[in-house]
């Protein structure tokens, strides 16, 4: 739906999809991301779209269940899909499969940090980084403490330092550390959080992480 801000009204039927996971604005444009029903780019300036589905067609998006759509600081635009990970190329119009090799499941949500290192949540394959300078990709799944799993992540968020924090289902909040190049536990229903299933997470103006869960919204300072 379109929500009119001036008559407070909401307009369906932008996409025809009722499933929708992800959303990009971009320009004149927003890419929406869906469940079953592939991605869509939709021109907001005249109401045009253009819609994108998995084929047997080399080029084509892997899987119609579209859970993540990120542009990063160097134009480059990634999807995440129920079957991993690709880029779409703007002149051929074409999706490009991304570290199949390693990332083969379901990619939940992309950041960019200070550095331009990509980060990427997958409910599977663990938290992976991408480099960009280096060429190198670099995975995470489990902990350098403890014994529990990071490798179904669901979301990821930067605080106001560019520490990478990851949610996971299941198993609470990691974070980052970058002197050993490893994740940590943070944050779990041991040590007083609501809930283990962390669905997503943004960080405010003053610093503080939060969190959505299966039991209610939580707040790190």
């Amino acid at each position: 739906n379109r929500l009119d801000l001036a008559t407070g009204t909401f307009t369906s039927g932008a996409v025809p999809a009722s499933n929708v996971h992800s959303l990009l604005s971009d320009g004149e444009s927003l890419w929406v991301g869906t469940f079953s029903e592939g991605l869509y780019l939709l021109n907001l300036r005249t109401g045009s779209r253009k819609h994108y589905k998995a084929t047997d067609q080399t080029g084509s998006l892997p899987s119609n269940d579209v859970y993540s759509v990120f542009r990063d600081s160097y134009g480059t635009l990634w999807i995440g899909t129920y079957s991993g990970l690709v880029s779409h190329d703007p002149v051929s119009d074409r999706f490009v499969s991304i570290n199949r090799e390693h990332i083969i499941s379901q990619v939940n949500d992309i950041k960019e940090d200070w550095r331009g290192v990509l980060w990427f949540a997958t409910i599977g394959d663990g938290v992976w980084s991408y480099d960009r300078d280096s060429d190198r990709w670099t995975g995470y799944g489990r902990p350098s403490s403890g014994s529990d799993s990071l490798l179904k992540a669901t979301c990821l968020t930067l605080d106001r330092s560019g520490r990478v924090w990851a949610g996971t289902n299941g198993n609470g909040v990691f974070a980052y550390d970058k002197e050993t190049d490893s994740f940590v536990k943070g944050f779990s229903s041991r040590n007083g959080l609501l809930n283990d299933v962390i669905y997503s997470m943004v960080t405010d103006r003053s610093g503080a992480l939060w969190g959505s869960t299966d039991k209610g919204l939580f707040r790190i300072e």
